[in-house]
């Protein structure tokens, strides 16, 4: 929770439950159920799996997540980029213009 800024307060807002109830999941005094893990892994918008890692390993999975999407744009883009200039050359070609 500390690594995505929120406090249990918040988080116990986020998930329309009161703090004790926050805290007792917290302080493994409840037992976690699929229910509480989806509902937490929402408020604190991240993934289901990422509560099992240490907040730094889920935060630098994020950013390579978070890379790898733009770099896979940036290829997307490039390719179209590519293809367009591919087929402006072919008409080019056969109207016989340039430009």
């Amino acid at each position: 929770m500390r690594a995505c800024g929120v406090t249990q307060a918040k988080l116990g807002e986020l998930m329309d439950v009161n703090k004790t109830t926050i805290s007792h999941l917290v302080n493994s005094q409840i037992d976690y159920n699929p229910e509480y893990i989806r509902d937490v892994a929402l408020a604190l918008q991240i993934e289901p799996f990422e509560l099992l890692l240490p907040p730094e390993r889920a935060m630098a999975l994020r950013q390579y997540r978070s890379s790898a999407e733009q770099i896979v744009t940036l290829a997307h883009d490039a390719d179209e980029q590519q293809k367009s200039t591919a087929k402006s050359a072919l008409s080019d070609a056969r109207t016989g213009t340039s430009g």
